[in-house]
């Protein structure tokens, strides 16, 4: 596989409960793969109840098995006055507390009135297959 040369997380709706968003990841200017995103609204980039500001960042694969997530994750990089913000697998926004979940489509799977990612075990899988070991991701 060539390099991957753009992550783009694309924020869609802000709802004051959840963010939804895209992912969408290039090669050169082909994109080779795209899921839709869930974090928490903005809220001034407070720990734990706010997804970051937008802007770029390093990401880098981690494999802990030591941490409370014991399967491979995406660790975004210098964000300001926040640490351990992830890409990690959930379906819901109540399993955030700063972090970016992925899944294949958004449907209220638990009947709360909020949408939740589908099938993020298995996207989450293949995000992982597309990216390199660092890469930039932009978030607009």
């Amino acid at each position: 596989m060539n390099k991957i040369t753009k992550a783009l997380l694309i924020r869609l709706q802000d709802n004051g409960k959840q963010t939804i968003g895209e992912l969408r990841v290039y090669n050169q200017h082909e994109l080779v793969f795209s899921c839709f995103t869930l974090e928490l609204p903005y809220r001034d980039n407070k720990r734990r109840v706010s997804c970051i500001p937008k802007g770029t960042y390093l990401v880098k694969k981690r494999r802990d098995r030591r941490s409370r997530f014991k399967y491979d994750h995406l660790h975004v990089q210098n964000v300001p006055g926040r640490s351990w913000i992830l890409f990690h697998r959930g379906n819901y926004h109540h399993q955030i507390e700063g972090c970016v979940l992925v899944g294949k489509g958004l449907v209220d799977i638990n009947r709360d009135g909020q949408l939740d990612v589908t099938s993020s075990k298995v996207t989450f899988v293949k995000l992982m297959k597309v990216l390199p070991e660092e890469f930039i991701l932009e978030i607009v």
